[in-house]
């Protein structure tokens, strides 16, 4: 892995830059502004400017800084990612590109069903380890039985969407995406007052194994959104939107 500086050639992104290396294929997809096309073909011709950004499960910021772009200067965008290599990448990323830093908060710690205490396993060298997959909460049920074997333990602190808008934290978002290798139902539940009470226009969801499914599924027809399959990327993994029903 070597990466470097790369200026973005298309997507939301154009013109901005990425620390990565294009040579792998999940980061030369994020240079050419192509990585998870879907949930911005869904966005294709709506006017986010101002609106409220949650991206759960940040990992290096890729979707956080098009979040940032899109929502503009009056937006914001509240980025949660506790693996802490890859929350400095997205420090990198936003004093290189220093027009979006106003607009995004990061938050060093991962979003659950409640307000505690968590172990979480993820490899120590970051995105910077040759593979997409990021960290996961022990209390989920993980992808690819448990991880990688480089995989260490953390113990890290988690709270609730809920909370954090109770608290005054954060402010109510207008689009949250969530990728958390396992826990989406877990942050899902932790958001159900917002969900159920002010939703959140659109929700993207990768889903990482039937468990999750599961529950996520049981969370969105609950509160009252209907969710449609954006992309299959395999057998046990695809990604979900969901608005909320008319009727």
């Amino acid at each position: 892995m070597r990466p470097r500086w790369v200026e973005v050639s298309g997507g939301a992104l154009k013109g901005c830059y990425l620390h990565i290396d294009p040579s792998v294929h999940w980061m030369g997809a994020m240079a050419r502004g192509e990585y998870d096309p879907y949930i911005y073909q869904c966005l294709e011709g709506t006017d986010l400017t101002g609106c409220v950004a949650w991206d759960v499960g940040a990992h290096i910021g890729y979707h956080t800084l098009s979040f940032a772009v899109l929502v503009g200067a009056t937006g914001q965008v509240h980025a949660f990612e506790p693996v802490p290599y890859n929350s400095n990448r997205i420090f990198r990323h936003l004093e290189r590109n220093s027009e979006l830093k106003s607009r995004v908060r990061i938050h060093e710690f991962p979003l659950a069903d409640c307000q505690g205490s968590a172990v979480l396993r993820y490899d120590p060298r970051g995105a910077d380890g040759g593979t997409a997959m990021g960290a996961y909460l022990t209390t989920a049920k993980p992808p690819r039985n448990g991880g990688q074997p480089k995989f260490k333990p953390l113990k890290v602190n988690t709270t609730s969407g809920d909370i954090l808008i109770a608290k005054g934290r954060v402010p109510r978002p207008d689009i949250i995406k969530v990728d958390v290798e396992g826990a989406e139902g877990l942050v899902l539940r932790g958001m159900v007052g917002l969900l159920a009470a002010q939703h959140p226009a659109h929700l993207f969801i990768e889903i990482h194994n039937v468990t999750a499914m599961f529950d996520v599924m049981d969370v969105l027809y609950t509160c009252g959104y209907a969710p449609v399959l954006m992309h299959a990327a395999s057998v046990s993994r695809c990604f979900l939107h969901a608005e909320v029903k008319l009727c």
